[in-house]
């Protein structure tokens, strides 16, 4: 078996942590893409005090959410397949 595993070159974890998703997010543009499957935290107000995070960032928010708790391999095609439709790649 052969395969590459590439890990972001940060990672934060802790209580309150998630407070510092806008500042981080900031370093790299002006737009995310934000992909959530949990309706858990979406039902808590986690998501929405996340974009919301963003947005006063500056940050343009582009939501998506997987029919699923846990995007699998169709929700990645069809969120790609969205993407494509609305030329969002070439915006970035």
């Amino acid at each position: 078996m052969n395969y590459s595993f590439l890990t972001p070159q940060q990672v934060l974890f802790g209580w309150g942590r998630r407070t510092e998703l806008p500042q981080l997010a900031a370093r790299w543009g002006r737009r995310a893409f934000f992909f959530s499957g949990s309706r858990t935290l979406e039902h808590s107000g986690v998501i929405e005090s996340l974009v919301d995070g963003l947005r006063f960032a500056a940050i343009e928010v582009v939501q998506f959410t997987a029919p699923s708790h846990e995007p699998e391999v169709t929700d990645v095609d069809a969120l790609t397949n969205e993407l494509l439709t609305h030329q969002l790649w070439q915006q970035i």
